[in-house]
């Protein structure tokens, strides 16, 4: 009888550390996932960045087609830079 509180302490320790573990755990995955959308978010963000600087690139250049020589330059200007874009 006399070892019996010593098992119990032991049993108290035991869960008291599983408990600690399993809270790190949990911890650790949720800033795992929070960063990792994070950098899916930054990603999105900078390549909606990129086209929104093609649409004013190209916008630009139509622009300075249409002033200078007329519409069929422009959507002829137009096409080669969307081409140029999608291809490389």
């Amino acid at each position: 009888m006399n070892s019996w509180p010593r098992e119990e302490k032991l049993v108290e320790i035991v869960v008291a550390v599983v408990v600690v573990v399993v809270i790190v755990v949990v911890v650790v995955v949720v800033v795992v996932v929070v960063v990792v959308v994070m950098v899916v978010v930054v990603v999105i963000v900078a390549a909606a960045a990129v086209v929104v600087v093609v649409v004013v690139v190209v916008a630009a250049a139509a622009a300075v087609v249409v002033i200078r020589g007329g519409g069929a330059a422009a959507v002829d200007l137009i096409a080669k830079i969307a081409v140029t874009i999608v291809v490389g």
